[in-house]
């Protein structure tokens, strides 16, 4: 599954960017900057969804969890403490 998903990613990289390099050359800077914006928003939402399908599977194969500790286990590792 991980290699899937990492195939699809590095699909999805080349892709966006022979894109952004045809809409560059073809209609200008405007197009290949909205090319490059959608790459850079698709990229980290791609991203956050293969660590969301990673820590999911974790927490179901690891056995029988609470409602509880399943949130506590997906959800984001909380900022450390100021020191100042």
């Amino acid at each position: 599954m991980a290699g899937f998903l990492a195939t699809f990613l590095a699909a999805a990289f080349l892709a966006t960017f022979f894109l952004a390099t045809f809409f560059l050359v073809a209609t200008g800077f405007l197009a290949a900057f909205l090319a490059a914006f959608f790459f850079v928003v698709f990229f980290f939402a791609a991203m956050a969804l293969c660590c969301l399908i990673t820590r999911v599977t974790a927490i179901f194969s690891s056995g029988v969890m609470t409602p509880t500790e399943i949130r506590e286990r997906i959800a984001c590792p909380r900022l450390p403490p100021k020191l100042f």
